[in-house]
């Protein structure tokens, strides 16, 4: 990684010890706040899929027709392995 790169290179600059450790705190805290957009960006996408498994479900609820259903499904299979999925396939 970039930031492991640029860690190190700062360990291998001389400086003021306070500059250096302020330096490499904020290369630490660029890379915790990286990781919490790339966290948040997968909650909204799973969010998204739940939220289309549910409308699909709730219309095969509805409509009883095959392709609502096997829709239904598909859209189930298509969610990540969490607590949610295991709720829509008990109501299958």
């Amino acid at each position: 990684m970039l930031i492991v790169q640029e860690l190190k290179l700062i360990d291998y600059q001389k400086g003021d010890i306070k500059d250096s450790l302020n330096i490499r705190l904020d290369l630490v805290q660029s890379l915790i706040d990286q990781e919490k957009t790339e966290k948040d960006n997968q909650s909204n996408d799973e969010e998204k899929l739940i939220e289309e498994a549910r409308k699909a479900v709730e219309k095969a609820e509805k409509t009883k027709s095959d392709k609502d259903i096997k829709n239904a499904k598909d859209k189930i299979k298509e969610l990540p392995d969490s607590i949610k999925k295991r709720i829509f396939l008990l109501k299958e």
